[in-house]
């Protein structure tokens, strides 16, 4: 989602759109940019089990909308700064709660990637910088 994301975030709110009709929109554009290719070249693609729906479903609610809107109201209200370090941390909090209390392993290039998420973090919010 990167700029854009709160570029246009920023911008809905200004027109009093609110972040589950933006996430709602924004989702509903991707999938249509994504599903009328795949149906009329590869409809292949678009084949699911049957037991494999309900985990689809509950992933893409849970999952995928929910982070959107999440990040979102984030964008509404708080700063861009904050929001990009709650956006781009949050894989590594993840991944600490997982190792911790799911029992989970972490490989060193897993905790090489949460310490540049961390000090990319201090460079976005320029903590280097004396106030």
């Amino acid at each position: 989602m990167g700029n854009d994301g709160r570029f246009f975030g920023t911008v809905a709110f200004g027109f009093g759109i609110d972040p589950v009709t933006l996430t709602t929109l924004r989702i509903l554009i991707s999938a249509g940019t994504m599903l009328i290719p795949i149906a009329l070249f590869k409809r292949e693609l678009l084949k699911v089990e049957r037991k494999d729906l309900p985990l689809l479903l509950i992933f893409g609610i849970l999952a995928v909308a929910f982070q959107r809107i999440a990040y979102f109201f984030t964008v509404d209200f708080t700063t861009p700064t904050t929001t990009a370090v709650l956006f781009y941390t949050y894989p590594a909090f993840v991944t600490i709660y997982a190792a911790v209390f799911l029992r989970e392993k972490i490989t060193f290039t897993t905790v090489f990637a949460i310490i540049l998420a961390f000090l990319g973090s201090v460079l976005v919010v320029r903590a280097y910088e004396s106030s």
